[in-house]
């Protein structure tokens, strides 16, 4: 009994000491957002095509006091290619919109936005977005050197917003200067990768799940506008500063694996409406955290493999007419194998 006791009053201790590792693992488990504010935001597609067809994003940071550097990365549908990234320099109570769209004049999908949360140019000065819009053409994709093709888009595919750094920024009220973020920003990265937050009176750990967003895909020619909102992650807990020149993937820098953001995304539905009548519904099927390219795997979870190469879009129409399982009976089940 006294062997038990001291076993236990050992462990007690090691679970006290280690408290950090298991809030990271517990109490700041990562899980769907159930009021759609969190730290990462997923727009799960975005389709741009000549004829005005064009995906509208929108990022909020719904915080009243802390200003928040996100930072946006556009993929690819078939490998994930990042195919573009930026950060967004956003105050509180601040909105940012973006577009991606097709552009005649440069015959290429770009990233418009005249929002003054972002920038358009650093050098030789900082150029913010309100002056001079961004018009950005997509990165060119890879090829692959086994087949010799891309085998892949950048008319298609899905975004990823997460929240690099999140903290006070003088005065810490709407109407904070652009330039202060940036500046803090800059500073935080000066002062190394640990990420706590700009004024360093956050524990490490602390967590502002503030952003929220949706997305509308539209078409101004036509006058076709339809919304949805982004899959928004909760206590994701990035934990390192982060810049445009290195590639920021989920579940590497963060209290959450890959594995853990798949076990949250795979308790969430799926709903399909219902149309008595013979009109079709266009669907769009993925998993929004594959990171897949042409030539082999970049990264997997243990929720989601392909063992063979990679998992695209499936486009696929479906007959949203119900219809009866069997015939002669209203009633299916499992056929047991005896």
């Amino acid at each position: 009994m006294r062997r038990f006791i001291k076993y236990a009053a050992l462990i007690t201790m090691v679970l006290m000491l280690g408290s950090t590792v298991w809030a990271n693992s517990y109490t700041d488990h990562v899980t769907v957002a159930p009021n759609n504010k969190g730290d990462v935001l997923i727009f799960p597609w975005f389709l741009a095509l000549d004829g005005g067809w064009q995906t509208k994003l929108t990022v909020i940071n719904t915080d009243k006091v802390n200003s928040v550097v996100a930072k946006l990365i556009i993929r690819s549908y078939h490998n994930s290619e990042e195919l573009l990234d930026f950060f967004l320099y956003l105050s509180p109570a601040d909105v940012w919109n973006g577009v991606i769209k097709y552009s005649a004049a440069k015959r290429a999908v770009v990233m418009f936005s005249s929002d003054d949360s972002a920038l358009s140019a650093i050098a030789p000065s900082l150029v913010w977005a309100n002056v001079t819009p961004i018009d950005q053409i997509m990165f060119p994709l890879q090829t692959c050197t086994v087949t010799g093709s891309t085998g892949d888009g950048d008319w298609l595919g899905y975004v990823e917003v997460v929240s690099i750094a999140a903290g006070p920024v003088a005065p810490a009220a709407p109407g904070v200067k652009k330039l202060d973020i940036y500046n803090a920003y800059v500073a935080l990265l000066a002062g190394g990768t640990t990420l706590l937050d700009y004024a360093g009176d956050l524990a490490q750990g602390s967590r502002i799940n503030s952003l929220a967003g949706f997305m509308q895909f539209q078409n101004p020619l036509s006058g076709f506008d339809s919304a949805m909102s982004a899959t928004t992650l909760k206590d994701y807990g990035n934990l390192e500063a982060a810049t445009t020149g290195s590639e920021t993937r989920l579940g590497t820098t963060a209290m959450n694996t890959l594995g853990e953001i798949e076990a949250a995304l795979s308790k969430d539905d799926i709903a399909l409406p219902y149309v008595n009548n013979d009109d079709l519904a266009l669907y769009f099927f993925t998993f929004p955290t594959k990171l897949t390219e042409d030539c082999g795997p970049k990264a997997r979870g243990p929720y989601f493999e392909d063992s063979d190469r990679c998992v695209p879009y499936t486009v696929t129409t479906y007959d949203l007419t119900e219809k009866s399982p069997s015939t002669g009976s209203p009633f299916s089940g499992a056929v047991r194998i005896r």
